[in-house]
């Protein structure tokens, strides 16, 4: 552990590199962003708690703004997956402060990616993020239990009933005898409008799933 503190402390100093976030201060290695960056992160307070028509209640760890929206983006989009060791922290400290564990889900399900898309970013953030809860709430995720089926146009900037529109038959149900009785938690980065959430929802849904809820890493307000 020694070593391994001093080894980054060298690297900081000899090969040092600005924050990602606030482009100011400089990053502490192996992360991308500055160490107050990352205290803002840490403190953020979670948005209320949400429903839609297909899901109980939603969770969310933070507001998708700031350090957090950047982070997010990096993450996403960047290729920054050394964030995810943030993003744990936060998840970490949220399920230690809230009741999420009383929904008693059975099985954990990630958004999923189009093959097409999945294969150029070569991760699913929604399945890490899945990961993170089931390591910390002992529950299993489901990998394929749901599937998309079509390679849509992203869902950024576009309002909610075109949203609806964009993902209407986009994502389909292929493990239903798994799902059958079960209670699910569906996960993905962000929640913006809630179509995404709900549409998988309401395949979850037709395919006997009796209790569905909803986490992200972060959501618009």
């Amino acid at each position: 552990m020694k070593l391994s503190r001093l080894f980054h402390s060298s690297v900081n100093v000899l090969f040092p590199v600005i924050c990602d976030v606030c482009g100011k201060k400089q990053a502490i290695y192996p992360l991308p962003i500055c160490r107050n960056c990352k205290e803002r992160m840490l403190e953020g307070n979670p948005p209320p708690v949400r429903s839609l028509e297909h899901l109980r209640a939603i969770w969310s760890c933070r507001s998708y703004e700031g350090a957090v929206m950047k982070c997010i983006r990096g993450f996403k989009y960047r290729g920054n997956l050394r964030l995810i060791s943030v993003f744990e922290e936060i998840i970490l400290n949220f399920l230690n402060e809230n009741d999420i564990r009383t929904c008693s889900a059975d099985l954990i399900v990630p958004v999923p990616l189009h093959p097409v898309r999945l294969y150029r970013r070569g991760y699913n953030q929604s399945e890490l993020i899945s990961n993170i809860l089931s390591k910390h709430l002992s529950i299993p995720v489901s990998r394929h239990a749901l599937v998309k089926t079509k390679n849509t146009v992203p869902q950024m900037g576009l309002p909610r009933k075109r949203r609806v529109k964009n993902l209407k038959n986009s994502f389909a149900v292929v493990d239903r005898l798994n799902l059958l009785g079960r209670s699910v938690m569906l996960v993905d980065d962000i929640m913006t409008t809630g179509a995404t959430l709900d549409t998988c929802a309401q395949e979850l849904t037709r395919s006997g799933v009796t209790a569905l809820y909803g986490f992200t890493l972060a959501r618009t307000m």
